[in-house]
């Protein structure tokens, strides 16, 4: 719940709205998991909440942890789905909870774990929020920043992603900046301009993977509802209204979308929008046919991008040997699973 929203529920329990800012800090800063640990709250009041609400937390049925320190959750909801969702320390002292908004994912990517599961359902506000303690937890200290970058496609269950961000972004609850908040999408323009009237000034990510149509309508075959074009309009106002660069995310598939005419095509699409661009090798999915290009092959379409484009980053994946990288997150135990 919002403060807006457990003030409303505090009125109609009789009590003043300072109560609403007390039970959110018990529960998101301190973590409590009963009402009866709030002790500055009322007996009535705690009695009255234990009637009322419900503190609850996903199940960890599993927790793998990588060479490079990120933590991969298994997590089981109240009505037994499955979901995972990632803690990512960086040596700068961040940690980022990488989290899912689906069950599965409708959008069916053809290099994705996630997008071979198929869709479930979409995840309340309370469910995303969840796996941010989670992540929490899991590494012993406080989450820094959020990326919606799990399981599922976050603009296709944009309410209940509206209602966690506005939570998790609140410093009366989580109370993480919306600057160290992004969301990833594979590029829904209707869904793009709701978003861009959230508070706040929330990073946008479109999944691109590839500049030319025919070839992402083959990576990304949800693309085919929208073109290029269309997308590349809603991102120029997205971060005109936000007043921040959006970031393309690009996966290099070899053979695929690592020559140089979809290098030119990358910067053709990027001219004239405040972005910055993100490569990555493609991460091995067991099962399907994809694979990174090699080393050099990488660095050489990085270097063909920023002939034009100077902003370009080539990322190393964080994860891959728990299965925890883009595209590996399938929510799933043990083995080779998989990210939306």
């Amino acid at each position: 719940m919002s403060i807006e929203e457990l003030e409303a529920l505090m009125a109609e329990l009789g009590q003043p709205a300072y109560r609403a800012r007390q039970t959110a800090a018990w529960v998101h800063r301190r973590g409590v998991r009963s009402f009866d640990s709030m002790t500055d709250l009322p007996a009535e009041l705690r009695a009255l909440l234990s009637e009322r609400a419900e503190l609850a937390q996903p199940l960890v049925r599993e927790s793998r942890r990588s060479r490079d320190g990120s933590v991969k959750l298994l997590l089981e909801l109240e009505d037994g789905e499955r979901i995972e969702s990632v803690a990512i320390p960086d040596e700068d002292g961040r940690l980022t909870a990488c989290v899912s908004t689906q069950a599965g994912c409708p959008c069916g990517c053809v290099f994705c774990m996630t997008g071979r599961s198929g869709y479930r359902r979409n995840l309340d506000s309370a469910e995303i929020v969840c796996q941010v303690s989670a992540a929490a937890s899991s590494a012993g200290r406080p989450v820094t920043n959020v990326v919606f970058m799990g399981m599922g496609e976050p603009l296709l269950n944009l309410e209940e992603v509206t209602r966690a961000l506005s939570v998790i972004t609140d410093r009366r609850c989580v109370g993480i900046g919306s600057r160290h908040v992004t969301v990833s999408t594979v590029g829904i323009p209707p869904a793009i301009d709701r978003l861009s009237g959230f508070r706040g000034q929330v990073g946008l990510a479109l999944s691109l993977h590839s500049a030319v149509e025919q070839t992402r309508r083959r990576l990304v075959p949800y693309s085919r509802r929208w073109s290029l074009a269309d997308i590349r309009e809603s991102l120029v106002r997205y971060s005109s209204a936000v007043n921040r660069p959006v970031t393309l995310e690009y996966c290099l598939i070899g053979g695929v979308n690592d020559s140089r005419a979809e290098a030119e095509a990358l910067t053709a699409f990027a001219r004239g929008v405040r972005a910055k661009i993100n490569l990555i090798g493609c991460n091995r999915v067991e099962g399907l046919p994809w694979r990174s290009p090699s080393p050099r092959a990488m660095k050489a379409f990085r270097d063909w991008v920023a002939e034009s484009c100077p902003v370009v980053t080539l990322r190393a994946s964080r994860g891959s040997d728990i299965s925890a990288a883009c595209g590996q997150l399938g929510g799933v135990s043990g083995g080779v699973s998989g990210s939306g």
